[in-house]
């Protein structure tokens, strides 16, 4: 293969990333997801007000710290040329967006090279075109002003350095990568399984310790600061930040509702057998186990590349909750996998397309005014994006059949035969068990004071009535509503309920209700305090069912409302 580069072939390559930038340069001036872009300025100001690691205790952010690293340096160029951080400028806009167009162009250039080690001139450099030129990279970078580019720039680098078995400096950019996106700890099991299979269980030790090393390092001043807590909070609260089926993911899940995603809650039931957000999680960790199970043998690198490709494309098709966003790393590692056939490149090209259709939907459905006439197409016509998520999940399917051809039949009939034993068991067990109504979220919810409690009262206290304790139950106050979906799979509903002790302040009263799918199901009349009541109610063949307290006619000053030991028998 060729090894040097002709003046022609550095024209070229040269050429094309200058092309790519000029582009980008034309779009900053858009104003994109203004929400977004707000608090990226926002959070840039508070690192220079504030300090790094003063974001969490000083304003909201639901962000890892990784990127106001970044943010504190934009901040400091910034503030060389408007002292008094001057709003509304495009040098702003510009700094803002520039990370994530410098990770394109940087990705684009690494995968280039990294290409042209194996592969002919020709198509290392259609590869780089195919990424750097990506509406939906550019799109997302450029126009709308996200960061994903910079996440999936530092995880490509993470991935690469796995593979020349530099584990230790690996390690130490997928702990950035984790810091600046969230999302990113998917990959982590991965890692850890490659660096075993790749060298030994001493590797892994090492690669741990170079990621604890680094997180200590970049989180140490948010511990001395006492915001620890709020880090740790990101990530495991990220999970439950947006309980709807699809944030405009067009993945299964906005297939299923109709494209009504973002309105419909995760807890729906699948039949009898999960939530959605249940199913989807399991079905995301079915395919990771596969992917697992099909680099139990040893695969060429351009193999491990499409296997973090299709992890990628899975885990934005098949959980709940996903963005629109979440495919990003799907790209890069797509393709290096080029090489293997022309198929990958049209489905590269596809996803692409429908990728960038997918944030110009939501552009135009969110910021209608800063939208071109010809872009609103897309939101004009809503059908379109369910097509979108059956293209999408016909490129998976594809491509999950082709791991499959490749692993042993006995251990693929063996792993299958132990996914549908747990399917049996999750169907069995919510068939012939009660159901824990604490345990479930409901998919509405109101509250004229405060917000509902699991476990705890109101005010965050042992739930009690009249000296009765209990260590189970929902913390309400009227007036309130919360529905929850059964999916009509329960025949009782068993509970007690009443004014909890720490409301004694008067005379108050509160009523509490039970709504069937509209239809009124139990009404307890006007109660004071008193012992708690007991009450089973048939919920055979409801869908929806309603809790609801109200006040007794007397204001709701004080009526802490409980439903204790709330379960659902089938």
């Amino acid at each position: 293969m060729e090894k040097r580069f002709s003046k022609k072939q550095v024209y070229l390559v040269v050429g094309a990333i200058l092309a790519a930038f000029i582009i980008r340069v034309l779009l900053i001036h858009l104003p994109g997801y203004e929400r977004d872009i707000f608090w990226f300025k926002e959070w840039c100001f508070g690192t220079m007000k504030y300090g790094i690691a003063g974001i969490y205790a000083n304003m909201w952010s639901d962000y890892p710290p990784g990127y106001f690293y970044i943010l504190k340096v934009i901040g400091l160029v910034y503030k060389v040329f408007y002292p008094t951080l001057r709003e509304g400028t495009y040098l702003l806009q510009f700094l803002l967006k520039l990370p994530a167009i410098l990770a394109d162009l940087g990705t684009a250039i690494l995968v280039f090279f990294l290409l042209r080690k194996k592969w002919k001139f020709s198509l290392a450099y259609l590869a780089m075109l195919a990424y750097v030129f990506n509406p939906a990279i550019f799109i997302n970078s450029a126009w709308w002003g996200q960061v994903d580019s910079v996440a999936a720039f530092v995880l490509f680098l993470s991935v690469y350095l796995l593979l020349e078995k530099k584990f230790r400096w690996s390690y130490v950019f997928l702990t950035v990568a984790c810091l600046i996106k969230s999302q990113i700890i998917i990959f982590i099991p991965l890692f850890l399984y490659l660096t075993w299979r790749k060298n030994d269980l001493r590797s892994v030790i090492q690669g741990i310790n170079s990621a604890l090393t680094t997180a200590l390092v970049i989180l140490l001043p948010f511990a001395i600061r006492g915001n620890l807590r709020s880090v740790v909070s990101i990530y495991f609260g990220a999970v439950g930040n947006y309980p709807f089926a699809s944030m405009n993911a067009h993945n299964l899940w906005w297939l299923i509702t109709g494209g009504k995603g973002t309105i419909i809650s995760d807890q729906f039931w699948v039949l009898n057998i999960a939530t959605y957000k249940t199913l989807g999680l399991f079905l995301f960790f079915v395919v990771y186990a596969l992917l697992i199970v099909y680099l139990w043998r040893e695969r060429k690198n351009e193999d491990i590349y499409f296997i973090f490709a299709l992890l990628s494309l899975s885990f934005y098709l098949l959980p709940t909750q996903m963005h629109e966003r979440y495919i990003f790393p799907f790209f890069v590692f797509m393709v290096l996998s080029f090489e293997n056939g022309w198929v990958k490149k049209v489905v590269y090209g596809m996803i692409s397309l429908i990728s960038a259709s997918s944030l110009l939907a939501v552009l135009a459905a969110t910021y209608p005014q800063n939208t071109p006439t010809l872009i609103r197409f897309f939101y004009s016509f809503p059908k379109i994006t369910i097509i979108f998520s059956i293209i999408n999940l016909i490129i998976f399917v594809y491509f999950l059949v082709i791991v499959l051809k490749r692993i042993n039949k006995k251990i693929l009939l063996t792993f299958l035969g132990i996914i549908l034993i747990i399917i049996g068991g999750m169907f069995f067990k919510n068939k012939y068990s009660c159901q824990d109504l604490t345990k479930l979220s409901p998919i509405y919810s109101h509250q004229d004071w405060g917000e509902l409690h699991i476990n705890k009262s109101v005010d965050n206290n042992r739930l009690s009535i009249d000296a009765f304790i209990y260590f189970k139950g929902l913390g309400a106050h009227a007036n309130s509503e919360y529905q929850y979906h059964l999916n009509k799979n329960f025949r009782y509903f068993e509970t007690d309920f009443g004014l909890d002790s720490e409301s004694f302040c008067g005379d108050n009263k509160a009523r509490f209700k039970i709504l069937g799918d509209g239809e009124l199901l139990y009404d307890s009349g006007i109660i004071g305090h008193q012992l708690p009541k007991h009450i089973k109610v048939l919920v055979k063949g409801v869908n929806i069912m309603s809790l609801i307290t109200e006040d007794g006619g007397d204001g709701i000053d004080c009526d802490h409302t409980d439903w204790l030991n709330p379960i659902l028998i089938p």
